[in-house]
């Protein structure tokens, strides 16, 4: 893999995320308990999990972004780890994500 592709990869999520964050409403969001993303990914994964539910259920999210997607699996009941290449994607999701209840 070309080294410069991915660090201007990088650099190029790491300065989407402030508007990202706005433009999605992540602080509204993460202060709504009840609020949850990913539907169309949920009801995609469904099938696939126990029960089609996401209790328990163990997850790594993969390009988790401002980890909008990975609390909404949370609070869908999912034990769930988002990863990012971007450093200010997984930082912005940390300050969301305690928001959610452990």
């Amino acid at each position: 893999m070309d080294a410069d592709y991915v660090s201007v990869n990088m650099r190029n999520w790491d300065e989407r995320v402030a508007d990202h964050l706005d433009a999605y409403g992540a602080e509204a969001f993460a202060d709504d308990p009840t609020a949850v993303w990913a539907a169309k990914e949920a009801e995609l994964l469904a099938p696939y999990v126990p029960g089609a539910s996401f209790v328990g259920v163990d997850m790594v999210h993969l390009q988790c972004h401002i980890g909008t997607d990975t609390i909404s699996f949370a609070r869908r009941g999912a034990r769930v780890v988002g990863a990012d290449l971007s450093g200010a994607s997984v930082q912005a999701a940390r300050d969301l994500g305690p928001t959610v209840p452990a």
